[in-house]
């Protein structure tokens, strides 16, 4: 049997969660030649924020701040982060910080153009 999902018109590239323990602050996932790494930072001096940095086929996020039990992320669209397959491809999350400083991470990637 073949699965595929659809948000709307976008294809699912894939979808999941992740449990970082609160000795850990970094996460990485490759799709294809691509590497995504989120890096959770705490820093008294910055606000809130997300920088990023590409280096070679990684896309680095560094999240600075992300320590919010309710949550936090980017969730209002797709961010267009790269290119697989000759696809476009979108990206959104949602961090949530426990009380012991552990982390759950859940993230969904998406092609942003069709191939109905």
């Amino acid at each position: 049997m073949k699965k595929k999902l659809l948000i709307g018109d976008k294809e699912v590239l894939d979808s999941g969660l992740v449990i970082l323990p609160a000795n850990e602050s970094v996460f990485s996932i490759s799709l294809d030649d691509l590497v995504f790494c989120f890096e959770f930072i705490s820093n008294s001096d910055k606000k809130d924020s997300i920088d990023t940095e590409i280096v070679g086929n990684e896309l680095r996020f560094r999240l600075f701040n992300y320590d919010n039990r309710a949550g936090q992320g980017v969730t209002r669209t797709f961010a267009d982060i790269g290119v697989i397959k000759g696809r476009p491809v979108g990206m959104a999350f949602m961090c949530y910080t426990n009380d012991n400083k552990s982390r759950v991470l859940e993230y969904t990637f998406v092609y942003l153009n069709s191939s109905l």
